[in-house]
């Protein structure tokens, strides 16, 4: 409903700028090719200065009748939002300027006109062209808001729409299946779950053993295995075994819908910078339409005194400066006019300083900066869909945390040590790898790719020729075949008079099950625990034989780190900005890698609720660089949000002084669905272009080269742009402190000249 919603509101904004177009061209062509650039010569010059009712020329009569058509149809979508703005909001809003604006540059074009029979000054150009520009920054506005809803959506769609239901049956046993809609699933049901399938809603395993793809819920690639008891979250994919599970949570209540409702309500928060520019609107309107006010009357009381001079009230001298005098010839010389009276002297000094002090030129003072900024931050890699408030916000970055698997880490497991007895020798070390490799291609199993590749290019495995008698598959363990053993093999390994054995790839602790023994020196296994490495044990176990079974080999495995991830770390140190990890991997693989790239602070085991807690927490506690213990989060971050949200507060209190500090301004890195909360959260939500879709539609900005140096590159771009921001912004003050009493006319008695609408 929301997409669906904001999608019209998008539609809505284009097609009011398109027919802003069709007024504004037209408009365009006559006041300012034909009226000003076209010699008084050219036929169509002579046409459009042609008098018609023995006072108007053709070009008036047009600009007159563009303008109208503007004001009763596209104007009144400024004065409805005025008039909220000011009769319900009880506040001047940017709306109330543009209403205030455009109508009184075609009103007072027309008085002029009227009062001075045809001759006087006219800038119905004004109002259209104000409008068009208006209502082209409004359509892109919405298409940037469509692009955050979608975020949204992408992660309702992870939720399955059907469940498979199982009814038990009444006679013969056998149970039945239903197909029933996500939403009608009950506290209790009994839910059957296939190979292939996303699981439903939130549950417990009753029945089965399976490997459960958790990336939505954790970030991490690898799958996890599953059995009798395990706790199953909605929306993760069910790799292997069909099982069944008991519904413990459901629509609202469930984790991925708590996810959605996290993105909801960080999204929905408002920007500081439109923020603020909503609060200077709110006192600048009223100060600038007084100031319009005390103009005109100050020139009124001047003009009844008598102490205008005749020269001011001139049109010609007025036209002089610019405008589209009525009797103009379009080269800027005059017919002989009629000076103007001097209320309508008075009207056309207050429109100039009500035009002048629209505050066109402290909002664009940002925009244009920015909009040079993203246009560089694109040519790098860098898509900042959150425009200014995204640049702003990076620009005062002090903490940057980051998500570890596909964001410091490349995201894909790598053998990163590897044991095998030296007492074999190269004949049966051939032998083995050519064996595993068979067994573990028949594996989808991330690891087993990993080793697959690992063997193939660090040994020879290929001059072996290897064969399987049978094989499978076993959820949570690993993969098991039937192999025929060699003579010289057996002997190696004191079997003389086994021929077959059981080839066992797979977890440590499933070996130690079956009996064998374990060769890796404790030394390696050690480090391997200390490093966060994940072990892949290889066993044979003797058939028809009474000989215990031995690990013959293993492998080490473990996420890769990306190359620039310490370098990028290092100087975000120099920069002052703390570095944060924090993931859902366990502690000792995180500890790992942050112990690598020189990281401090590590957050771990974490769930994505937990991640947008320790976000929100971080910015709670301020600007501080004091070095935090992770134990005090570590509790809460394996119970619940709410106590994560009470641990942190103890935790990160011990920093605060007796003085208030600031907020701290915090960028999250990461790639995946798990990371979307803490994304949004962030005050800079930062995606790396191999991530998820959701992630990067949450985040307003992504990196779209492979390289987390862009990070660097955004931060320091932000930086500069934001600092030219604020030049722009001084500039911008100084032309409306300078601009403003010349638009009163307060040049008038030093040069005998002022400030025309159209100019101002």
């Amino acid at each position: 409903m929301a997409l669906r919603n904001l999608e019209k509101h998008r539609n809505q904004a284009m097609m009011r700028f398109l027919w802003s177009l069709v007024f504004a061209i037209p408009m365009l062509i006559i006041s300012m090719i034909i009226d000003m650039a076209l010699p008084s010569s050219n036929p169509v010059a002579k046409a459009f200065h042609r008098k018609v009712f023995q006072k108007y020329s053709v070009s008036v009569i047009c600009t007159f009748f563009i303008a109208t058509v503007t004001q009763l149809t596209l104007g009144l979508f400024f004065y409805k939002h005025a008039y909220k703005s000011l009769v319900r909001a009880k506040t001047a809003n940017m709306d109330v300027l543009i209403a205030l604006g455009t109508t009184a540059a075609y009103v007072g074009s027309i008085i002029s006109v009227v009062l001075q029979q045809g001759a006087g000054e006219q800038f119905f150009e004004t109002a259209v062209f104000l409008m068009t520009f208006v209502f082209l920054g409004r359509w892109l506005e919405a298409i940037a808001k469509g692009r955050t809803i979608g975020a949204v959506e992408a992660l309702v769609k992870m939720q399955p729409d059907d469940a498979l239901l199982v009814k038990p049956g009444a006679k013969d046993g056998a149970d039945d299946f239903v197909m029933i809609n996500s939403r009608q699933i009950q506290l209790g049901d009994l839910l059957q779950v296939n190979n292939g399938m996303r699981v439903p809603c939130d549950g417990v395993i009753v029945r089965g053993n399976t490997e459960i793809d958790e990336s939505l819920l954790t970030g991490e690639s690898l799958p996890v295995a599953k059995g009798e008891g395990s706790a199953v979250t909605g929306g993760t994919l069910n790799l292997s075994q069909s099982v069944r599970m008991r519904a413990t949570a459901i629509n609202e209540s469930s984790t991925l819908a708590r996810i959605v409702k996290l993105v909801r309500d960080a999204q929905s928060s408002k920007p500081q910078i439109q923020e603020v520019a909503d609060r200077v609107a709110s006192r600048f309107v009223p100060l600038v339409v007084l100031a319009s006010l005390l103009v005109f009357f100050v020139w009124l009381i001047i003009g009844a005194t008598g102490n205008i001079k005749a020269d001011w009230l001139a049109s010609k001298l007025m036209g002089g400066l610019g405008g589209t005098p009525s009797h103009s010839d379009g080269m800027g010389n005059m017919d002989d006019a009629p000076p103007m009276k001097y209320p309508i002297f008075a009207l056309l000094n207050a429109t100039s300083v009500l035009v002048i002090a629209c505050p066109c030129a402290l909002g664009l003072a940002a925009p244009t900066a920015i909009m040079v900024g993203t246009g560089l931050a694109a040519r790098m890699g860098i898509l900042v869909k959150g425009g200014g408030a995204t640049m702003e916000a990076a620009s005062k970055i002090d903490i940057v945390a980051f998500d570890k698997t596909g964001t410091l880490t490349i995201g894909k497991p790598a053998v990163s040590d590897h044991f095998i007895n030296e007492t074999h020798t190269e004949t049966i070390s051939s032998w083995l790898y050519a064996h595993i490799v068979e067994i573990e291609s028949l594996s989808s199993h991330p690891l087993a790719a990993a080793i697959c590749t690992y063997i193939r290019e660090h040994t020879q495995s290929g001059t072996v020729r290897a064969q399987l008698l049978d094989h499978q598959e076993l959820p949570g363990r690993g993969m098991q075949a039937t192999v025929e053993l060699p003579a010289d093999i057996a002997e190696a390994l004191g079997w003389s008079t086994a021929t077959t054995a059981r080839l066992l790839v797979g977890k440590e602790a499933w070996a130690k099950e079956e009996g064998c023994l374990l060769d890796i020196p404790m030394g390696t296994r050690t480090q391997w625990a200390a490093s966060g490495y994940t072990s892949v044990a290889v066993a044979l176990v003797p058939i028809g034989n009474s000989m215990r079974g031995r690990v013959v080999s293993a492998f080490a495995l473990s996420d890769q780190v990306r190359p620039e991830s310490r370098e990028v770390v290092r100087q975000l140190k120099r920069r002052g900005i703390e570095v944060w990890m924090i993931s859902g991997d366990q502690q000792a693989a995180a500890n790992a890698i942050a112990a690598q790239l020189g990281i401090d602070h590590v957050m771990a085991g974490v769930l994505p609720d937990q991640k947008s807690e320790t976000i929100r927490t971080l910015q709670r506690r301020g600007k501080s660089a004091n070095d935090a213990s992770e134990g005090d989060f570590k509790e809460g971050a394996s119970i619940s949000t709410a106590t994560i949200s009470s641990a942190a507060a103890r935790f990160f209190g011990r920093f605060r002084g007796p003085q208030k500090r600031p907020f701290a301004k915090v960028a999250m890195v990461g790639d995946g669905i798990n990371d979307a909360p803490a994304l949004a959260q962030a005050d800079v939500g930062i995606a790396v272009g191999s991530g998820t879709a959701a992630a990067m539609e949450t985040a307003p900005a992504l990196l779209m080269r492979p390289t987390l140096f862009s990070l660097l590159t955004l931060l320091d771009l932000s930086r500069t742009v934001f600092r030219r921001v604020k030049l722009n912004f001084v500039w911008a003050s100084m032309y409306n402190v300078v601009c403003i009493p010349i638009a009163a006319g307060i040049l008038y008695p030093a040069i005998d000249r002022g400030l025309p609408p159209v100019i101002a």
